[in-house]
């Protein structure tokens, strides 16, 4: 599985392979770090496990305010593929096949691949999503990194979710970016409306999360950031 982060962290993650480490300033980027970390491995991976519990409603005739419905067109492109299309992402996803459901322990979702618009910054890349045996969760695989996620509401109007994510992203040969989440993080996703009746969702996140930047298997810096409700976040960069 692969996957594209924004032109901002993927240059700055080359920026400090290009010079002397003791050149960098490490505590201006990790921060970046972690922000665009935090908006792809625990807000957006929230997303696709929404979008693939939606799929999973649809597909099973469920509509009521109970289930959120997906804001977008979803099109049959193969024998257990579908195309999810809104304003703001797209996503490619092949379902079990088995017919069975993402409350079962063996099934598992595969997105082939996602593009997710973030006020003009792409999230792109590949997935998997499955129920973990035994237990009321939900993982989401991105590349190396695992989120481990516990539903605890899901309606038309608002969802929730507290999360776990750990794993490690590797750029280069020599260079890596160790995540993980402080406790659990918490996601609210919260449907709103314009005067004019259009729909739009109002996506927070709170918690703690450590990256850890490292260059040959040297940790070269790292931060452990809080964000709290209304998205305040606290960085504690160390050296």
């Amino acid at each position: 599985m692969s996957f594209l982060l924004s032109l901002p962290l993927l240059a700055a993650v080359t920026a400090c392979q290009k010079i002397e480490l003791e050149e960098y300033d490490f505590e201006k980027h990790i921060c970046e770090f972690s922000d665009e970390l935090v908006h792809m491995y625990i807000l957006h991976a929230s997303d696709l496990l929404d979008v693939s519990l939606m799929l999973e409603d649809y597909l099973s005739g469920i509509v009521d305010d109970e289930h959120p419905s997906f804001d977008g067109t979803i099109d049959k492109i193969g024998e257990h593929s579908y195309k999810m299309v809104s304003e703001d992402m797209k996503i490619t996803i092949k379902t079990d096949g088995s017919g069975k459901s993402l409350h079962d322990d063996s099934c598992m979702l595969e997105i082939i691949g996602f593009e997710i618009d973030e006020h003009g910054y792409i999230y792109r890349g590949s997935a998997s999503v499955y129920k973990k045996p035994s237990e009321d969760r939900w993982l989401v695989k991105i590349g190396e990194v695992t989120s481990n996620f516990a539903i605890l509401i899901r309606s038309e109007s608002v969802s929730a979710w507290t999360v776990e994510s750990k794993g490690i992203i590797q750029y280069r040969d020599n260079v890596c970016i160790g995540i993980s989440t402080k406790d659990e993080m918490m996601v609210d996703k919260v449907t709103k409306y314009t005067k004019t009746g259009k729909k739009w969702y109002d996506k927070t996140y709170t918690g703690g999360f450590y990256c850890a930047l490292y260059q040959n298997n040297r940790c070269v810096d790292n931060c452990l950031s809080y964000i709290n409700p209304g998205y305040r976040p606290e960085y504690y960069p160390e050296k």
